[in-house]
């Protein structure tokens, strides 16, 4: 009597095996075709706004223009003048952050960290660092003091505005 029973269990376990591994091989297929390249530059339209209050931030607006979707990343690595270089929040992370065409995303800069004398400076351009690598660089006349990045990309001004 123990016999059919150790058959039921092998059995049990090769089928259970059969199904994972085809679960598996499903699944990684269907992850590398899901998978949406990286925002490119001539994709992305960026405008920046600067919002004045208690402290004074920079509003970064990330536009799809492009007919296809595209990967905005998590965090846009942002450059003031080329060389003051926003601080990025710690413990940031995520999945991708797709891009529809025509959606935008958002990201706000605080401008004014510190307030170390003498460390203000008049910038002229903005430089936005896309995860895929390519760079966009606007007009941005605004006064920086060690600056930072509030958060990661998020889908309404109202939003990136409302972290810290």
């Amino acid at each position: 009597m123990s016999t059919p029973r150790v058959v039921t269990s092998l059995t049990a376990l090769a089928l259970g095996s059969a199904a994972l591994v085809g679960f598996v091989g499903t699944s990684s297929a269907s992850a590398a075709e899901a998978r949406v390249p990286y925002c490119q530059a001539s994709q992305i339209k960026v405008t920046t706004t600067t919002v004045t209050g208690p402290s004074d931030r920079l509003l970064i607006a990330a536009q799809n223009v492009s007919g296809k979707p595209c990967d905005l990343g998590i965090i846009g690595d942002v450059t003031f003048d080329g060389k003051i270089r926003a601080e990025l929040p710690d413990g940031i992370g995520g999945g991708p952050n797709i891009l529809r065409p025509g959606d935008s995303n958002y990201e706000a800069v605080t401008l004014a960290h510190r307030y170390t004398p003498g460390s203000i400076v008049r910038t002229g351009t903005v430089t936005l660092g896309l995860e895929g690598g390519d760079t966009i660089t606007i007009p941005a006349a605004v006064t920086v003091d060690s600056p930072f990045v509030n958060s990661p990309w998020q889908d309404t001004a109202e939003h990136a505005l409302s972290t810290h």
